[in-house]
């Protein structure tokens, strides 16, 4: 639905990510490979048994949103549901990282950016993203069964301020004084 001061849209996307491999040198053969490497007298006494692979991992999002433009100001609100099945995991094991797929991750998410204009040559930014992400199936992970547990390194809270001047000085010329500010809340290190 459209008007001129804003719509309401859906959509739907799907993506790919390729296989991935991890040729660091701490990495290690995977499992259903030991009977190989015994037989060819590879096996040494400290050798462990993991992945340096991850398959490929596919992606589905599903987004509803609000966009608003009322000149000089702006915003958008959109909620979405991302599904990865596959997603390829780098979990640190205490001595390298493990790479490895999950069988699925769901995130849920709001996100709302806006702006404002007030006055030349003042714009006014703001934004915050909430993010509620999952494992809903990982059984057999580097660190045991992650299923139902929070994937490492998201953060829940993400808010961004930000404020521009830009003052025209003539003959193409702009003096640009640009202030920001970054906050993201504490994120899971498993």
């Amino acid at each position: 639905d459209r008007s001129p001061d804003g719509n309401l849209y859906t959509s739907y996307a799907t993506g790919f990510k390729a296989s991935s491999f991890n040729r660091a040198r701490d990495s290690r053969p995977r499992p259903e490979d030991r009977a190989a490497l015994t037989t060819a007298g590879l096996v040494t006494n400290n050798l462990t048994f993991t992945s340096r692979f991850a398959g490929p991992e596919k992606a589905k999002v599903i987004e509803l949103g609000l966009k608003g433009d009322w000149g000089r100001y702006t915003a958008n609100l959109t909620g979405f549901r991302q599904d990865i099945n596959g997603f390829q995991s780098n979990i640190f094991i205490g001595t390298g990282f493990l790479l490895s797929n999950a069988g699925k991750q769901r995130t849920w998410g709001v996100e709302l950016e806006s702006s404002a204009n007030p006055v030349d040559p003042l714009t006014l930014n703001f934004a915050v993203t909430w993010l509620d992400p999952t494992y809903i199936s990982f059984p057999i992970s580097s660190v045991g069964n992650l299923t139902g547990t929070v994937p490492a390194g998201i953060a829940e809270w993400t808010v961004v301020l930000g404020a521009q001047w830009e003052q025209d000085l003539g003959n193409g010329d702009a003096l640009i004084a640009r202030s920001g500010f970054h906050f993201e809340s504490e994120s899971t290190i498993s």
